[in-house]
C-alpha cells in the first residue's frame, strides 16, 4: 500500500529478473499522486488540498502523465527480459481478462486503454536490461479526489474533446457493477498464465536493496525537484506529449535549461537539454538533430508554427 515501496520493489524486480522469464507484479497504492520522471510536481496536482487529505506525491522513473492512485485502482507491471518484450501482447493480456469478465475494450491513442473512448488505464514503459510496462486499472476509483487532486491542462483536455478529467475517465465498475479488485486480479493472472504457458519459479528478494531503493523514491529532492531559477517560460501540447520549457540566456546563449513533459520517452528531456545547453538560440539548432520531437522543441524555442 506504501507507494515508495512499491515502485522500489518494481524496480528491484526489474533488475533481477532472470533471462527467459516473464513477470506480472499487481500491486495497490493508497490516496496518492504518481507524476511521470520529467514533469513538474507543481503544475500537475494540487499539493496543498493532497496535504490536508494526507494524500502522498510519488515520482516514478517512467514517462508519461500524473495519475491518481487509491484502493480502487490496481497497478500492473509486465516484467519481461527484452526477448520477450510485446507491449502489444501486454495490452492483450489485460483486454482478455476483462473479457472475461463480460468487458470490452480497446486500445486508444500512444498508451491509453478505452471503453467507449472513456480511459481507464493509462501505460508507461521502461527499457533497461529487462524491460518494463506498467499502469494503472481503475475499478472504483474515486473520481472527485482524482478531478480535485489533479491539475490538467486545457490543451490536454480539448485534444481529448472532453471538458473535464472526470468526463474523461470511467470506472470498470461503471460496466461491471458487482467487481471487486480481487476478482480482476484473478482474471489478470489467469490470463498472464494462459499466454506465456511458463512454470512458476521463485524469486529471492534482497530485502536491505529493497529499502535503499524506497529512501530514493522517499526523498524530497527526487520527489520535487529543485527549484528553477529561469527566466523564460514556454510550453505546447504537441502528437507525442505536452513540453514546458524553461530557460535562461546569457549573450543569447542557452545558459539554464529544464525541459518537463509527459512524453513516454523518459530519456527524450534530459537528451534535448544535453543537446541545447550552452548553444546559441538561433537557426542553427535546427542542425543538431533530425529527431521529430526536437525539431518541434526548437520551433517552440523560437516561437516558429507555435505564436
Amino acid at each position: 500500500m506504501n507507494p515508495y515501496e512499491n515502485l522500489a520493489m518494481e524496480e528491484y524486480l526489474t533488475d533481477a529478473l532472470p533471462v527467459n522469464s516473464a513477470l506480472l507484479f499487481l500491486w495497490q497504492n493508497r490516496n496518492c499522486v504518481v507524476i511521470g520522471k520529467n514533469q513538474n510536481i507543481y503544475d500537475e496536482c494540487n499539493l496543498d488540498l493532497m496535504k490536508s487529505d494526507e494524500g502522498k506525491p510519488v515520482r516514478r522513473k517512467t514517462g508519461g502523465g500524473a495519475v491518481y492512485h487509491d484502493l480502487g485502482n490496481l497497478n500492473f507491471s509486465f516484467i519481461t527480459d527484452k526477448k520477450h518484450y510485446s507491449k502489444e501482447s501486454n495490452n492483450q493480456i489485460i483486454i482478455n481478462a476483462l473479457k472475461r469478465l463480460d468487458i470490452t475494450a480497446e486500445i486508444s491513442g500512444r498508451n491509453d486503454l478505452v471503453i467507449r473512448k472513456q480511459k481507464f488505464s493509462g501505460h508507461a514503459y521502461l527499457n533497461k536490461r529487462n524491460c518494463l510496462h506498467h499502469g494503472t486499472l481503475m475499478v472504483d476509483v474515486d473520481k472527485n479526489k482524482l478531478a480535485k487532486y489533479l491539475t490538467v491542462s486545457k490543451e490536454k483536455l480539448s485534444g481529448k474533446h472532453v471538458s473535464s478529467v472526470k468526463s474523461r475517465v470511467i470506472n470498470l465498475k461503471e460496466v461491471n457493477e458487482k467487481l471487486t479488485v480481487e476478482e480482476l486480479k484473478k482474471a489478470l493472472l489467469e490470463s498472464f498464465e494462459d499466454y506465456y504457458q511458463l512454470s512458476v519459479e521463485t524469486i529471492v528478494i534482497d530485502a536491505d536493496r529493497i529499502k535503499q531503493l524506497t529512501q530514493q523514491y522517499q526523498k524530497a529532492e527526487f520527489i520535487y525537484g529543485k527549484n528553477s531559477s529561469c527566466s523564460f517560460h514556454k510550453s505546447c501540447r504537441f502528437v507525442w506529449g505536452v513540453v514546458k520549457i524553461s530557460y535562461s540566456l546569457k549573450d543569447n546563449r542557452i545558459s539554464e535549461l529544464e525541459i518537463a513533459s509527459d512524453c513516454l520517452d523518459s530519456s527524450l528531456p534530459e537528451e534535448m537539454q544535453a543537446i541545447l545547453l550552452n548553444k546559441q538560440l538561433d537557426k542553427n539548432l535546427y542542425s543538431y538533430s533530425e529527431r521529430t520531437e526536437y525539431q518541434d522543441i526548437i520551433n517552440l524555442l523560437l516561437q516558429e508554427e507555435y505564436l
